[in-house]
């Protein structure tokens, strides 16, 4: 992934413009320190849908595992109301 990337010089007097780019595109930006990438600034609200993401993800794998040891299938309905489960609780 591309981002977008500035020095935190640049970024230490202008946190509101930082603040309405990330929140308007919901994608994070590098900040750069001499010349190397250092810290990575994002909204709060695209850091809980990449959490989200990843919890969703990490069920998937984890029932990919499952079946490949043998551990019955669920129905669709089971699976339905596992993932309402995961959401919920993120």
């Amino acid at each position: 992934m591309s981002m977008k990337k500035e020095s935190y010089e640049k970024i230490i007097n202008s946190y509101e413009e930082v603040s309405n780019y990330c929140n308007a595109t919901g994608e994070p930006i590098c900040l750069t320190k001499d010349g190397s990438d250092d810290l990575i600034v994002m909204s709060i609200r695209a850091l809980e849908e990449r959490e989200n993401i990843l919890k969703i993800k990490e069920a998937l794998i984890n029932v990919k595992f499952e079946r490949a040891k043998g551990v019955r299938d669920i129905t669709l309905e089971e699976l339905n109301a596992a993932m309402d489960e995961i959401i919920k609780k993120a």
